[in-house]
């Protein structure tokens, strides 16, 4: 049976992480991630 390291799984999730932003950034062209500037709350 295949045991995995701590290590290998965290970079495999930090792998499935960045691909799943680069994949949603490919379709929709928007950072899903705002860590920047986040956009202001419309005001009613």
């Amino acid at each position: 049976r295949l045991t995995w390291s701590p290590r290998v799984k965290v970079a495999l999730l930090a792998l499935a992480f960045i691909a799943a932003i680069v994949t949603w950034v490919a379709l929709y062209g928007v950072n899903p991630i705002h860590v920047t500037a986040p956009p202001a709350p419309a005001a009613p």
